[in-house]
């Protein structure tokens, strides 16, 4: 089951890749990232194209990280029971 968040969260990267991430005062370290995919977004909104990461993190959970490169900004888009 998945649960879409769309939450602002603290991400510690290396080259561009998230290692790690804060969301609701808690510490994710990545373990394993899964997938990456590009969306184009509302274009017609002059909306920016959005990287999205499928990470696992050592805990075992995954979570879809998106970064919107408008916004300069990560957010945690879904997190995956």
């Amino acid at each position: 089951m998945s649960k879409l968040i769309e939450e602002d969260i603290q991400v510690e990267e290396r080259a561009g890749r998230p290692t790690a991430f804060r969301w609701r005062h808690r510490f994710y370290k990545v373990a394993q990232i899964a997938a990456e995919w590009h969306e184009t977004g509302r274009w017609w909104d002059g909306e920016a194209e959005k990287l999205y990461l499928r990470a696992i993190a050592h805990n075992g959970g995954a979570y879809d990280l998106c970064f919107d490169s408008a916004a300069q900004q990560w957010r945690l888009h879904t997190v995956h029971d």
